[in-house]
């Protein structure tokens, strides 16, 4: 069972488990380019 990330757009992405998706991670980064915090859904 292996879990990977699969980048969309800047701070999105898409996870896998065995290659069927099964959820979003969003990373919220401000303006000076660090993350500020993230969310994720399933």
């Amino acid at each position: 069972m292996a879990y990977t990330l699969h980048r969309l757009a800047a701070g999105s992405y898409d996870l896998a488990l065995d290659d069927v998706m099964v959820g979003s991670v969003v990373r919220e980064v401000g303006p000076s380019g660090h993350g500020k915090n993230g969310t994720a859904s399933c």
